[in-house]
Parts: C-alpha cells; structure tokens; sequence
C-alpha cells in the first residue's frame, strides 16, 4: 500500500506546506455565535442518601439536562457508577472513568463526562475502600443547547469535517491561548468514555457539551481533544486552529507536544467500533501526518513529560499511531477500539479518494 503523499518525492514539501496553508481556510469558528449551552452544579453532600445495597445519592433538576459529569477534591474514589431516567424507567448503572492523564492542569479532580439524553434525574454512586465518598462530590449538570444539524465540509484534501462554528461552540469559552510545534509526528487514538446509545443527529450535542465541560468547568480554556469522530463516521474539529496549525492539545499527558489527539464518541471497552468510526480516525489522522510527512505505518521517537508510565525525560520509541493506554495510566481508548489500531494504521496510509 502506498501513503496518501509520496513521502519521498521532491515535490512533498510543497505540497505538505500548502496543504497546511489551504486549511487555514477551514472555518474553525474563531468568531462563531454564544453557544445556549448551560450547566446547573449540585453539591450531593445537600442531596438525600439512600442505603440500599449499595449508598445512592438521587437528584433531580426543574429543567432538563443531557450530559453530566462529576467533580470532587481529595483522593479519588475507586468505583463511580451512574444511571439516569429514561421514559420513566432508571437505565442500567454505567462506570464512569476519571481524568486523570491528559496533561491539562485542572483545579479539582474530575471524571469524564457521561452522555444520558434529555433526562431530569440521575442518581449517583462513589466508594473509595468500600466505603461511600458521593457526599464529597459535586454533580455538573449540562444542557448543551441546539444548533441546527451541522454540515461537513472538506477542504485542502482534508476528509470532510465539521467545523467548530458549524457544531456550535461558544467561542468566548476559548480562553487557552495556543501553543505551536514544527511538526505533528504521531497520533493519539482516545474514546470519550461516552455511552454508545445515543443518535448521530445528538453528535454535535456531544461534542458541544464535552467542548464546555473542558473548557469552562475544568477550567482548559477549550476541548483537549484535535478530532472528535462520531459512531456514524462524521468528523468534529476539535482544539482551536487544530486542523489548520500544528497546536498543543491536552488528551496525552507527557506526550501533547507533536502529538494529534483523535477521540471516538462512546465507550468501547467492550463494544466494538463501527466501521465508519474506524474509517473516519484512519482518514483524518492519516491526513494530518502526511501533510506533516509522516508515515501512519511507521515508528516515533518522543521523550516523556510529567504523568506517564515512563520516568521524565526517557526517549520512547512507539508506532506513529497509538492508543492513550501506552504512555498513560489508563483503559483509554478501550480493549475494543485498541485491538483496532492495527487496522487504523493501515488504512490510515491508503491513498486518499
């Protein structure tokens, strides 16, 4: 199989550079309108517990919310697990992972955010030891809003995506002032930690409200994350002028700088990807490297930062694209998408169309 660029050819440069320069035409959306997007905080400590079989804290909102996520200072719990209603009935207990390897600085700890759809209640477990620690979290309810159903538009021989304007995001919230490298010489493949049950006409909702969720209440400044892909195989630009420049995210910690971060909606620690969410992390990261002359099939050489698996300042050799779980702590980007990444690979260095 050949790459997408004859990385070797002497009219790669050229075309590398201007491929960069074209998707600076890309609307990111520096300019985009305020988002409706809203979030209501709830300190469980002031919420009713329950003692069951297990302590539950409930909760319950006047207006509906579709995304939560949790909060808390000190150590961290061992086990969090929530569940919503839906239609009148309590869905099934879902895992929630926690932030804890990105190398964003973040003022409280935090979990992931978790997708329920519209919903008015959610209840709430946490034990650390065995023991149950919900009193000493903060629930952030989120209502990411609407926008009409964003297109995706392609530039530059970029793969379609949706812009930043396009999804929605409020532009006042992007308060992290970029930081640029040379050169993009890897790739990350994440997954939200998202549920898997939600349309793809609700993915720009998603992204809206993970967008807000790092931005303003943990306190990034914007989305950590380059791309965001969508189990229907729809691109999301993420991190401002991410696309378009060769910028500093924050999904890797020890390993931003240089390093394209690629996150798939939903949770595939035991549900397999779709195709076209495999497809879609193949073309816009194989893209990114090559108008970076990188090869997707090849090896990487990057010397760890703080928070990783290896001590500070060892130089790590890895493939070009790899999974969040092989320089940090963590079961990202799942068992299911990981075992993937060879495939992603290769079709990340198929010819573009």
């Amino acid at each position: 199989m050949r790459s997408r660029l004859s990385l070797g050819s002497p009219g790669f440069g050229t075309l590398a550079v201007t491929l960069l320069l074209l998707s600076l035409l890309i609307t990111e959306g520096r300019a985009g309108a305020a988002s409706d997007t809203t979030a209501r905080h709830i300190a469980l400590a002031g919420v009713a517990l329950t003692r069951n079989a297990v302590a539950t804290r409930e909760v319950h909102t006047p207006t509906a919310f579709s995304m939560v996520g949790l909060t808390w200072q000190g150590a961290d719990p061992d086990d969090i697990r929530v569940r919503h209603l839906e239609n009148g009935s309590w869905s099934r207990w879902r895992s929630v992972e926690r932030i804890h390897s990105t190398g964003r600085p973040t003022p409280v700890r935090a979990s992931e955010s978790v997708w329920t759809g519209p919903t008015t209640a959610v209840q709430v477990r946490a034990t650390r030891a065995g023991h149950d620690v919900s009193g000493r979290i903060e629930l952030v309810a989120i209502s990411p809003g609407r926008t009409s159903t964003p297109r995706a538009a392609s530039r530059a021989g970029m793969p379609p995506v949706v812009s930043r304007s396009a999804w929605g995001a409020d532009e006042s919230a992007m308060i992290w002032t970029p930081e640029y490298t040379t050169i993009t010489k890897a790739a990350t493949v994440h997954h939200t930690a998202e549920t898997n049950d939600y349309t793809c006409a609700q993915s720009a909702a998603i992204v809206r409200g993970v967008y807000h969720y790092h931005a303003v209440e943990l306190g990034w400044g914007d989305i950590g994350y380059h791309a965001l892909v969508d189990k229907c195989g729809t691109i999301f630009a993420g991190r401002t002028d991410g696309l378009g420049r060769n910028v500093v995210g924050g999904h890797t910690s020890g390993f931003n700088k240089g390093n394209f971060g690629v996150a798939v909606l939903g949770s595939y620690d035991k549900v397999a990807p779709t195709p076209a969410a495999l497809k879609a992390v193949a073309d816009i990261a194989g893209w990114k490297l090559a108008v970076n002359g990188v090869d997707p099939r090849g090896r990487t050489s990057m010397v760890a930062g703080k928070g990783t698996l290896f001590p500070e300042g060892t130089r790590v050799k890895m493939p070009t694209i790899f999974g969040h779980r092989r320089v940090n702590d963590t079961v990202c980007p799942g068992d299911k998408l990981y075992e993937k990444l060879p495939f992603i690979r290769e079709q990340a260095a198929e010819p573009a169309p």
